[in-house]
């Protein structure tokens, strides 16, 4: 996913500093839900359609080629018996010097589903499978 730049020029500042992070839309505005589709036009209802929700901001996750990679990373989800957002919530907040995460949503249930996802705790491997699948997705893992 874009936006991974801050893992090389901020985090090891950080934890050099033992300042903690702070995640700001782990979840890329929803698209990390998985409900987007490649090709497909966003569902009714959605931030990405809804102009006083940010449909702007949306905007930039929202290409084939990201769209495509996400659903990769549903694949390996549901592999490991979880919802695509739990795994990139889990996964974020496995990371060395991540203190926590930034979650919203646009009904309850969403925010008690994005607090469930926070005690999950990924096999050591994972990390490694989805760096794979974003280096594929033309993304450079960072460690």
């Amino acid at each position: 996913m874009p936006a991974r730049c801050v893992e090389d020029d901020v985090a090891p500042v950080c934890r050099e500093g033992g300042i903690g992070l702070w995640a700001w839309s782990p979840l890329a505005q929803g698209v990390l839900t998985g409900k987007y589709l490649p090709g497909q036009p966003a569902p009714a209802g959605s931030r990405a359609l809804d102009e006083g929700r940010g449909a702007e901001l949306i905007q930039r996750w929202m290409s084939d080629e990201i769209l495509h990679t996400v659903q990769e990373l549903n694949v390996a989800s549901s592999e490991l018996g979880m919802p695509l957002a739990h795994l990139a919530l889990a996964w974020l907040l496995g990371r060395p010097g991540v203190s926590g995460v930034v979650v919203g949503g646009s009904r309850p249930e969403q925010i008690i589903d994005n607090i469930n996802a926070a005690g999950r705790i990924l096999p050591t491997d994972v990390g490694e499978r989805l760096n794979g699948i974003l280096t594929a997705g033309g993304r450079q893992p960072h460690n």
